[in-house]
């Protein structure tokens, strides 16, 4: 492989040495502790082109084959786990690393996660009712649903279109209901700020 193929696609600030890739990677799964699988943490890279993919994987590799993570099955979700001696490595080394590197590629995991629990939260579901459709969201949260909602769409594209958008934008959904029954018109302003201005009207 040309050494110039390790400097394509790197923003600047990015890395291109593989030892300090390597502790990039134990110190994001160290600071998000939440499991991820070797696809996100790939995408929390990615997603600031902080590193050059083929550096990336050949530190990821290196990582395995070292006992430094390892992968392990949850909750149906083959994820990384970072043993001992990743620990070691993000406690010891992290601070080798520029802080704004580490905030890039921990905000990227946290967004990630986000919308991993966003898809694992809210179920929509649309189905053919006399004289046109529904389409129902539910929220779950520990315990108790956070929301439950039907609304009715009278042709099947409309259907679509609110299932998209329950989907999408479940959250600002649910503020901007809590802001309407409980009259809070600054939570209300605060979850319109959330879409575009061509989505208000």
């Amino acid at each position: 492989m040309e050494s110039g193929e390790y400097f394509a696609g790197i923003s600047p600030g990015g890395l291109t040495d593989v030892y300090e890739i390597k502790i990039l990677i134990c110190y994001l799964l160290y600071a998000v502790k939440e499991p991820l699988t070797e696809n996100e943490v790939q995408l929390a890279f990615q997603e600031r082109a902080v590193v050059n993919y083929f550096a990336y994987r050949e530190a990821m590799e290196a990582l395995k084959e070292s006992g430094h993570i390892t992968l392990s099955a949850e909750n149906g979700r083959e994820v990384c786990k970072l043993e001992q001696r990743g620990i070691d490595t993000a406690e010891m080394l992290y601070s080798s690393l520029s802080p704004a590197l580490r905030d890039r590629v921990v905000e990227a995991a946290a967004n990630l996660l986000a919308r991993r629990r966003q898809t694992d939260e809210v179920t929509v579901d649309c189905s053919e009712a006399a004289d046109g459709f529904l389409v129902s969201c539910r929220m779950r949260d520990i315990g108790s649903d956070l929301m439950r909602l039907t609304l009715y769409a009278p042709d099947r594209l409309q259907a679509e279109q609110l299932a998209h958008n329950l989907r999408e934008h479940s959250a600002e959904i649910y503020q901007g209901i809590f802001a309407v029954v409980t009259r809070h018109r600054g939570l209300m302003e605060q979850s319109l700020s959330a879409f575009p201005e061509e989505e208000n009207g």
